[in-house]
């Protein structure tokens, strides 16, 4: 896991971000706030050097908050930063790989099997209304092999049992839709697929 100083002045309080997946400084750089703030991205691994956790902490007053994938990661270090005034959450859950509260497990599997550049960009407009509002932001720098890789490290933060995939279209640049029975269908073919998927502790 990567961090960088958005602003750093020394004020009374901090805004502690916990970015997407995918993201960089890019996506943040041109916020203003009266408050420091601090970005954490970039979830291949959460291995993270911790002495800037001190630098946190001597802050008076400290927000969190977490965006998608941030929301979860951000909680696991949470304790380690705080007590924060204020926690949000945006767009994200504590539980994203889950089939009741986040992507469905089988899903986000194809999700990573299927990554590449064409659905890079779909994620990149579907974030947004609109292609103007996308014009607004400018886009991540990140490597389409380090997202794929921080994609795939979060499937290691889940147990993966039993994952049978036979005759699964490639899923890159096409429509897939789940019916039921686990059927793919994407107007070339048919696949089936079952898994075990059971979430692991890692607080």
């Amino acid at each position: 896991m990567k961090h960088i100083w958005i602003r750093k002045e020394n004020t009374e309080s901090v805004i502690v971000f916990f970015c997407g997946w995918g993201m960089d400084k890019n996506v943040v750089e041109h916020l203003s706030a009266q408050s420091d703030l601090i970005m954490f991205y970039d979830y291949r691994n959460l291995d993270c050097d911790e002495t800037v956790f001190d630098d946190i902490k001597r802050y008076k007053i400290k927000y969190l908050v977490g965006w998608s994938m941030g929301v979860m990661v951000g909680s696991i270090f949470s304790k380690k930063l705080g007590p924060f005034k204020k926690s949000v959450a945006i767009n994200g859950t504590l539980r994203p790989i889950d089939d009741k509260y986040g992507i469905v497990k089988a899903v986000y599997i194809l999700m990573v099997k299927g990554f590449g550049e064409i659905s890079k960009i779909k994620f990149l407009e579907n974030m947004f209304k609109s292609a103007y509002e996308l014009e607004k932001i400018k886009p991540p720098a990140r490597e389409l092999e380090d997202q794929r890789e921080e994609l795939a490290g979060h499937t290691e933060r889940i147990k993966v049992r039993d994952i049978l995939a036979r005759d699964i279209p490639d899923p890159e640049g096409r429509d897939i839709l789940f019916g039921e029975g686990g059927i793919i269908r994407d107007g070339s073919g048919y696949g089936t697929f079952s898994a075990d998927i059971e979430t692991v502790d890692i607080g």
